[in-house]
């Protein structure tokens, strides 16, 4: 699991707090995006009713610890691909690798 706010702050992207949706709101290359911790759950493009990760999936791979948005590394991957980016971690040395692609 990755910190959401210190990954993608890294990248250049704009992540705010909306505390009445309780909800995380990232800027990605001018893109919006709307990341969900109450009903209806899951991450949504700014103007959608879709979500773009679903319900069921997106509530099992995420934590919150000490008000941190902790996600699971499959979804910090497709977040960090938002931003022209890969994520690679190697576990055995306790590394993450972010590069532009």
């Amino acid at each position: 699991y990755l910190p959401l706010r210190a990954i993608m702050e890294s990248l250049g992207a704009k992540v705010d707090w909306d505390d009445e949706q309780k909800a995380a709101i990232l800027d990605c290359l001018g893109q919006k995006y709307i990341f969900r911790l109450k009903e209806p759950f899951g991450v949504f493009a700014e103007g959608s009713e879709q979500p773009i990760i679903k319900n069921e999936w997106f509530t099992m791979n995420y934590k919150m610890i000490d008000d941190r948005i902790i996600l699971d590394n499959r979804v910090m991957n497709g977040f960090v691909s938002l931003m022209n980016a890969n994520l690679s971690i190697d576990t055995s040395n306790l590394l993450i690798e972010i590069n532009n692609k």
